[in-house]
């Protein structure tokens, strides 16, 4: 029984090679947001803006205190559900401008309504 299959391994190379321009780009673009995130992040803790300042710290010592598998698990389990958390909140808060219409409607409307009742009579 081989331990160390050294031909699947050279095999794998050109596969791997094919796909080092996106991995380097991906690379890449992911440095660049981190740089801009960082830039942004150490203005507003440098200028003390008062409701940014809490959310920067609350950011910083997230991603400081907790280990990076951790991370890693949160984003890759945690952000899908809460992504179609967010769907149903963004739903429900559609469905609830549409009834805030309706009941506006109804409200205008009132006035007229009322007074067709009062002349009615």
């Amino acid at each position: 029984m081989r331990v160390l299959d050294l031909d699947y391994m050279l095999g794998l190379i050109p596969i791997l090679l094919r796909y080092l321009p996106l991995t380097l780009q991906m690379a890449a673009a992911g440095m660049a947001f981190a740089l801009v995130l960082s830039c942004a992040l150490a203005v507003i803790r440098v200028l003390k803006i008062p409701g940014l300042n809490a959310a920067t710290l609350l950011f910083i010592s997230f991603f400081r205190g907790t280990p990076l598998l951790v991370q890693l698990f949160l984003f890759y389990y945690g952000l899908p559900q809460l992504l179609a958390f967010l769907t149903h909140i963004n739903k429900l808060s559609l469905l609830q401008l549409l009834e805030m219409k309706a009941h506006r409607r109804l409200i205008e409307a009132s006035p007229q309504l009322l007074y067709n009742v009062i002349d009615a009579q």
